[in-house]
């Protein structure tokens, strides 16, 4: 990781040469391979980004956006994702901006600032309607017609595509108009931890 402190904004944390090829960037071979490190990132070659459901699904915003991956959580990955961060800290502080194509939710949670319902909308159009709608049902339909009309439990859709409960049990706790604010609360809280630790 030292490589990557700088004692100029002009400095650079490595040298590159391309062998038997010559610069295709304006901004020379360095340049360059900042760019294919960012795209090889969100091709999946290396495992700690995914599509958010936007991208995924081609609904919504952000259709062009990563987010960081759940399901990488081993030793290893952790250790991708600190290097990840070296190169982060390298774009902040020099005038070499790498080409992330972050969803505004990953750069709220680095930041760690609340994110809210629109963020979540942000990444995934589809869970967030659905979260709307049951709010909205919650205060159109009386108890009764809640009840026979939703059947959700306590449990989420992480962007993985993976189910989790949202508490002990969840599967089997039916979200009603009494609960729907809490149910609401921690599909919001888990999603927005699904891939922090």
């Amino acid at each position: 990781m030292s490589n990557f402190r700088i004692k100029s904004t002009d400095a650079k944390c490595y040298e590159i040469k391309f062998k038997g090829e010559g610069s295709i960037d304006a901004g020379g071979p360095f340049r360059e391979s900042l760019t294919n490190i960012a795209e090889e990132l969100e091709k999946g070659v290396v495992p700690i980004f995914i599509k958010s459901p936007n991208n995924k699904n081609e609904h919504g915003t952000n259709r062009d956006c990563f987010i960081l991956d759940s399901r990488s959580a081993t030793p290893a990955h952790k250790f991708m994702f600190k290097y990840f961060g070296g190169f982060l800290a390298y774009a902040f502080l020099s005038k070499s901006p790498i080409p992330f194509n972050l969803a505004p939710w990953v750069w709220k949670q680095i930041l760690q600032e609340p994110v809210t319902m629109a963020d979540l909308d942000g990444i995934d159009a589809y869970s967030a309607q659905v979260l709307r709608d049951l709010l909205q049902y919650a205060q159109n339909l009386s108890d009764e017609d809640f009840d026979a009309g939703v059947d959700q439990y306590f449990t989420t859709v992480l962007s993985s595509g993976e189910e989790v409960p949202l508490c002990p049990d969840g599967e089997t706790i039916k979200v009603t108009k009494a609960n729907i604010d809490e149910f609401c609360a921690k599909v919001l809280e888990a999603r927005t931890n699904e891939a922090t630790e």
